[in-house]
């Protein structure tokens, strides 16, 4: 499922879905020095756990993936094989929101990518059969020197 994706060793990824505890284990092996969150229902969650325990680089969050706790710019990839949503428009503006500059989101079985669009993502090339977006990367600060009386 994640062979077809550009994961990097110290990527921080997002998954938007709770999947099968083999996939979980197949990312967390991929992400040397990297980690990997997966938000699903506080029951799913629950009963996930103990499949994942020993995995160090693995962490299961109970909640929708229209409010995601974690700060702006955080995740190097999102990812969501599902993409059945309550609100895909708020999952679009959350994506960006948590996507670090140049990050990219796969998404599988996606069905309005003019709301990822909106959101400030941008078409990347596909990956299989992801859909793929990337983050612009955040404009660079300039500091101009300040001038002293001459």
């Amino acid at each position: 499922m994640l062979e077809d994706l550009e994961l990097a060793p110290d990527d921080r990824v997002l998954l938007l879905w709770l999947p099968p505890a083999e996939v979980l284990r197949q990312a967390a092996a991929r992400l040397e020095r990297g980690g990997v969150v997966a938000l699903g229902s506080r029951d799913e969650v629950y009963e996930a756990r103990p499949a994942v325990r020993d995995l160090v680089n693995v962490m299961l969050h109970p909640g929708p993936p229209e409010d995601i706790p974690f700060r702006d710019g955080f995740f190097t990839k999102v990812i969501d094989a599902e993409c059945r949503w309550r609100d895909a428009a708020r999952v679009a503006q959350e994506t960006a929101r948590v996507l670090a500059g140049e990050g990219k989101a796969y998404l599988a079985g996606l069905t309005d990518p003019d709301l990822f669009r909106a959101a400030g993502l941008r078409d990347s090339p596909g990956a299989g059969a992801w859909t793929v977006f990337e983050k612009p990367p955040a404009p660079r600060r300039v500091v101009l020197p300040v001038l002293g009386d001459a």
